[in-house]
C-alpha cells in the first residue's frame, strides 16, 4: 500500500437522522502514523473537518508529553465557528468499551472560539507501550477510534 500525503486525516461520518442533530465519527490511525514524526514525539494528526448542522468540527490525536516526561496519547475536538456552540463529544465503540482509562470518556463543551478541548491521557499508559507491537490497542495495525458528537440547542 503506498503512502498517502495528506494535511487533514480522512474521516467517515455517519450523520443520523434529525432531529438529533448527531453524527457518528471515525477516524482511523495506522500504527505507522502513530510512530511517524508527524505524531511522534511530539506532533498531531488532525482530521479533515466534518459539518453538522451549520458546524465545522474536527480532530485532533496528539502526543502528548506530560511533567514527568512520559508522553501520553491525547485526543480532542476542535470547532471552527465564530458563534457559540454547545457540543457533546462521547468516545464509544469497541475500543472505548474495553480499554479506556474511563469507560465513559465525554465532555459536553460550549465553544466559543475556534478551540480544542478533550484528554491528554486517553488510555492511562505511555505511549512505548501504546505503540508496542502487540499493543491491544491497534488491530491489524490500525487503531480505530468512534465517537458520538452531538450539537445541543
Amino acid at each position: 500500500m503506498a503512502d498517502h500525503t495528506y494535511i487533514f486525516h480522512p474521516v467517515k461520518v455517519v450523520e443520523l437522522e434529525t432531529p438529533y442533530n448527531e453524527c457518528i465519527v471515525l477516524f482511523d490511525l495506522r500504527r505507522e502514523e502513530c510512530t511517524s514524526p508527524s505524531l511522534f514525539p511530539e506532533g498531531s494528526i488532525y482530521s479533515d473537518r466534518f459539518h453538522l448542522r451549520a458546524n465545522k468540527l474536527y480532530l485532533c490525536a496528539e502526543c502528548k508529553d506530560q511533567e514527568n516526561g512520559f508522553k501520553f496519547f491525547g485526543l480532542h475536538m476542535g470547532v471552527e465557528r465564530i458563534e457559540s456552540v454547545k457540543a457533546k463529544f462521547k468516545f464509544t465503540g469497541p475500543l472505548a468499551s474495553r480499554y479506556l482509562s474511563n469507560p465513559d470518556l465525554s465532555f459536553t463543551r460550549t465553544f466559543t472560539k475556534e478551540e480544542l478541548y478533550g484528554w491528554s491521557n486517553v488510555f492511562n499508559i505511555s505511549w512505548s507501550k501504546f505503540v508496542e507491537d502487540d499493543s491491544p490497542y491497534f488491530i491489524d495495525g490500525l487503531l480505530h477510534l468512534q465517537f458520538m458528537v452531538s450539537i445541543i440547542e
